[in-house]
């Protein structure tokens, strides 16, 4: 008897256990996709990314594909440039979002494997296939070797180009899978902008936008920590703009999107430098 009752318990563990991994309705659009540390760096959750995805067969434009090769070698890019500055001066800041910025390549191949696309980035560190984007990480080590600060200064411009080509990449695109992934990429970026920003401040070093109109700039800034969800409605639902600031996007309604302490970061202001 007491075996039987024994081996019923183990069935009941077991069910619960498999019940425990799989989410569905208000579950799913509840669970967010982002995990951000004390410090700022923040990874995707690539189980529950692919969860959200809808997978849903399409034929990629040629926007929408340059899009993605750009981003993943982009992606690449940051996260090597914090590897390299982490190796050079030891400061966890690096250490953390390099390893945050890998998450961040994988959720794009995630995309890759969605949609058929062969990736032909080099593995090699500081090694890329696009030529225009093996120069400016040539030029930003450089930059980044000169000193610790700016270094960060380095971390701080990569983020702000992550967010204005995300924000630019999203304009190009109606496919809901690749809007899921670099809306999340884009909470992110802004989320390693605060970091650099905020260790540099601690320093008394304070980071002047080079891309960023001042206003998105210290809106972003000032801002608390951002986590995504898998919520279709909260992962489209952030106000962007493009470099003239028009804002081509709904703003969600902010008790839909638990999580999100911005609602709409940007609105209709001018966002970039040299725009309308």
């Amino acid at each position: 008897m007491k075996r039987i009752v024994y081996i019923v318990a183990l069935m009941v563990v077991a069910l619960g256990a498999c019940s425990d991994n799989e989410m569905t309705g208000a579950e799913l659009k509840s669970a967010s996709l982002l995990a951000v540390d004390t410090d700022g760096s923040t990874s995707v959750e690539l189980n529950e990314l692919k969860a959200a995805l809808v997978g849903e067969e399409t034929e990629l434009s040629d926007e929408e594909m340059a899009g993605l090769l750009w981003m993943r070698e982009e992606e690449k890019l940051a996260g090597d440039l914090y590897q390299t500055f982490n190796d050079l001066y030891d400061w966890r800041i690096f250490g953390n979002i390099s390893r945050s910025e890998s998450t961040h390549v994988t959720a794009v191949l995630t995309l890759f494997d969605l949609f058929g696309i062969e990736d032909n980035s080099p593995e090699e560190v500081g090694v890329f296939a696009n030529a225009d984007i093996q120069k400016l990480f040539d030029e930003l080590k450089a930059s980044g070797e000169v000193s610790l600060v700016e270094a960060l200064k380095v971390g701080a411009y990569v983020e702000e180009l992550d967010i204005l080509d995300l924000e630019e990449r999203l304009e190009e695109t109606n496919n809901a899978d690749i809007q899921l992934v670099y809306e999340n990429l884009l909470r992110g970026s802004r989320n390693h902008l605060r970091a650099f920003t905020r260790v540099l401040a601690q320093n008394n070093v304070y980071y002047q936008p080079l891309i960023l109109s001042d206003d998105y700039f210290n809106e972003i800034v000032e801002g608390e920590m951002e986590r995504g969800s898998q919520n279709r409605n909260c992962a489209l639902g952030y106000g962007y703009a493009n470099r003239n600031g028009n804002n081509n996007r709904a703003q969600y309604n902010s008790g839909d999107c638990e999580g999100d302490p911005q609602n709409g970061v940007g609105g209709q202001q001018k966002r970039y430098r040299g725009g309308n």
